[in-house]
């Protein structure tokens, strides 16, 4: 989905300028009619609308009941994801400590090789 920077900001929690920053710096891309949502959550993983409190309220567009579970299904992929990549760590982890346990020559094994080799 295709937002304005203001949207990206309300979005983001982030300030207009900082928007623009990352643009500028190729953080963020945008197109003629905005940014992708999808660049949003590549960039800063979750999106959150700004409080009330931080601006006058009429000029926050409210978050549509779709937008919000929208947002709902990515914070809970991303969540997924994180969990994934927990246990990826620990698998790759334990097949390593396998791997450097095999690696190890038992030392029934040099006693046959210096039997033969003496």
């Amino acid at each position: 989905m295709i937002v304005s920077i203001q949207r990206a900001t309300e979005l983001t929690g982030l300030s207009r300028s900082t928007i623009n920053r990352h643009i500028a710096s190729g953080k963020l891309t945008k197109t003629g009619k905005g940014i992708d949502t999808n660049d949003l959550i590549k960039c800063y993983e979750e999106l959150k609308p700004k409080t009330a409190g931080t601006g006058d309220a009429a000029s926050q567009s409210p978050i549509s009941e779709h937008e919000q579970w929208l947002m709902d299904q990515v914070e809970y992929l991303l969540h997924d994801i994180k969990e994934l990549k927990r246990e990826a760590i620990h698998r790759e982890e334990r097949l390593l400590s396998i791997i450097e346990s095999k690696l190890v020559t038992p030392q029934s094994a040099l006693g046959l090789f210096k039997k033969f080799w003496k």
